[in-house]
């Protein structure tokens, strides 16, 4: 996480409760987000620039149904991801409502790691 804040790509908070969360920064401090981000079950995750091979994806699990001009706010819809990409499990990893969760998506032929954002409004 400290490597994501060096680099300004996130930083992490704890709300009141005490629950950890993060979310992204832009160069001006406001949240904004320029990865592209799919909903899964009503969880958003942000596309990093994390390569997978194909032996670490274990199946296909959907694709975007919808494409979105802002953060997805429903099951596989996608912002700045085209409909009909394709959402994957990877192997040993489960998809939860945990800060952990990952997927993956194939973009132009490229598998990339998709990270769970907590509290992205």
């Amino acid at each position: 996480m400290d490597l994501f804040k060096r680099r300004g790509i996130f930083e992490k908070k704890v709300d009141s409760n005490g629950a950890d969360s993060i979310s992204s920064l832009s160069k001006s401090g406001k949240n904004s987000i320029a990865e592209p981000v799919l909903n899964w079950e009503g969880y958003n995750y942000i596309v990093t620039n994390e390569p997978l091979n194909l032996s670490d994806i274990a199946e296909e699990i959907g694709k975007i149904e919808v494409q979105k001009n802002e953060l997805p706010s429903n099951h596989q819809e996608g912002y700045k991801l085209q409909r009909g990409t394709s959402i994957y499990k990877i192997k040993n990893k489960d998809i939860t409502n945990d800060i952990d969760s990952v997927t993956a998506v194939e973009i132009a032929g490229e598998y990339k790691v998709a990270r769970m954002l907590m509290n992205n409004q």
